[in-house]
């Protein structure tokens, strides 16, 4: 995490950042140092987190023990510390242990490494890996009960390092997403990213959500100039907020209220997975997703303001 840093002046290649260049995160308990690979290969640290279920919409995640219990899915096991207590605040200013972490699609990652250097965990997302057709695409998650504020940074860059996305459909954000529904055609979630949409000239931060009947994906969309922001999830018993910021501000905007021609939104139930996504549709410039940091609160703040300045 970089604080107060304009994208525009950290934009390493892909695939490379400064003179350290970037690390494989450390794994869980018994998988110490895994890198992530697509297809089952494997990562710079010989260590590879693969998807289960069908290829079609594979549910992979994270295990080291414990089981999924209420509010998990169902035939996988998670970390026992997978569930967010209080609060959690991840800088990625060094190489990040994700154990506690859940994986979602993982086969839908080409490569995620932390980079200590420029103090972002790196992801390039595998070249079809949007959330599209009733299909999750990957989220990298921790799990939260009741009330929250989740918060990330993120810049978007091309294979040149340019703070833009290089194809269509690519982008990084935040999702909340129902355990139940991982299985499902239509899984449940809410998604808030910075990237393309289905053009690149389509740039800017996108609100999108599941609508269960008629089911379709929603998605609205505030244009600008680069693929980067600041982004927030804020969940406050049933309702989802989903809000952003420019990537060096604190002036924060939601997004409007859900489309009353569309009423049935996500179940978002006690528990949800919380986290971080990258996604891309497509072949022509393969994007990297820079994320500056993570965090989650719960409890700090009554009511909970989606749109106030938090220290």
């Amino acid at each position: 995490m970089n604080e107060g840093t304009s994208p525009a002046a950290g934009g390493a290649s892909a695939g490379s950042s400064g003179a350290a260049g970037p690390q494989a995160p450390t794994g869980g308990s018994g998988d110490a140092g895994g890198a992530y690979a697509a297809g089952g290969g494997t990562g710079a640290a010989g260590g590879v987190h693969a998807a289960g279920g069908d290829g079609g919409n594979a549910v992979g995640v994270l295990v080291a023990g414990g089981s999924a219990g209420e509010g998990g899915v169902e035939g996988v096991v998670e970390p026992p510390c997978l569930d967010v207590e209080s609060e959690f605040f991840e800088s990625f200013d060094s190489v990040p242990d994700l154990g506690c972490w859940g994986f979602l699609n993982p086969d839908k990652v080409a490569s995620l490494a932390g980079d200590p250097v420029l103090g972002v965990l790196q992801v390039v997302p595998d070249q079809e890996s949007a959330w599209a057709s009733g299909k999750a695409g990957s989220l990298l998650y921790r799990a939260v009960v009741g009330d929250f504020i989740a918060e990330t940074r993120v810049a978007v860059r091309n294979s040149a390092g340019a703070p833009r996305a290089g194809a269509r459909w690519s982008g990084g954000g935040l999702v909340v997403f129902n355990p139940a529904s991982a299985n499902q055609h239509f899984p449940h979630y809410y998604k808030v990213d910075v990237g393309s949409g289905n053009s690149l000239s389509d740039n800017g931060v996108k609100a999108e959500y599941f609508n269960v009947l008629p089911p379709r994906i929603v998605v609205r969309d505030e244009r600008q100039s680069e693929s980067s922001a600041r982004l927030r999830i804020c969940r406050v018993g049933g309702v989802v907020t989903l809000a952003y910021a420019a990537y060096d501000s604190d002036a924060w905007v939601a997004f409007p209220a859900y489309d009353p021609a569309l009423p049935e939104l996500p179940d978002v139930p006690g528990r949800v997975f919380v986290g971080l996504t990258a996604s891309q549709y497509g072949t022509a410039d393969p994007s990297r997703v820079d994320f500056d940091y993570f965090r989650i609160r719960q409890g700090a703040f009554d009511p909970i303001d989606c749109t106030a300045s938090y220290p």
